[in-house]
């Protein structure tokens, strides 16, 4: 059972922002153009941007923030964000949002696949906006059910935990399905990989 949420803050974003986009960085559009369109109006809409790169070939030395814990925010925010991760994938970002009930908000172009697609509907259970659309986010995330979204995640937890390894982790019988990490994992493995 999903537990009672602050839904504050509206959207979380924290991590690596390379802001200058020249130089040995590389520009990475799903992470940059969230942070300058958003992070100087995050206030007035419950934003919560932080960047924490500290390299100053690839920030300005004003930019630089201190870190955070992102599992806090995570727990409470209605929306997540989950830029490209460094290998190219989603990675890490759109499982642990989904695993403390926080709606992935990803900003990946629309032609990519998510993390284990073959076996997780994310359409279903995420928001994708890419880069192009990002000066539209407010309009988008008013005409969508974030709780909506965040309901139809729930069944998802369990095919990212190894119930079957570990136990219960938490949750009640029969709560999140019956296929946990390892069933997720084999039918990864069985699809075809399509490039």
């Amino acid at each position: 059972t999903l537990s009672p949420r602050r839904l504050s803050p509206k959207l979380f974003m924290a991590g690596v922002v390379q802001t200058k986009t020249h130089g040995p960085g590389l520009y990475e559009a799903s992470r940059l153009v969230p942070y300058n369109c958003w992070k100087n109006a995050s206030r007035s809409h419950d934003f919560f941007i932080r960047q924490t790169e500290t390299v100053t070939v690839s920030v300005n030395p004003w930019e630089i923030e201190p870190p955070v814990d992102p599992y806090p925010y995570e727990r409470h925010a209605s929306m997540c964000v989950v830029p490209e991760g460094k290998i190219g994938s989603y990675g890490h970002r759109a499982t642990n949002a989904l695993m403390l009930g926080c709606v992935p908000l990803i900003t990946k172009e629309l032609y990519s696949y998510p993390i284990l697609h073959e076996a997780i509907d994310w359409r279903a259970i995420s928001l994708h906006v890419p880069p192009a659309q990002m000066p539209q986010l407010l309009g988008i995330l008013a005409n969508t059910s974030v709780e909506s979204l965040r309901a139809a995640a729930a069944p998802m937890r369990r095919r990212l935990l190894w119930t079957s390894i570990y136990g219960t982790c938490h949750l009640r019988a029969g709560e999140g399905g019956a296929a946990d990490a390892f069933d997720t994992l084999m039918r990864v493995l069985a699809s075809p990989r399509r490039h």
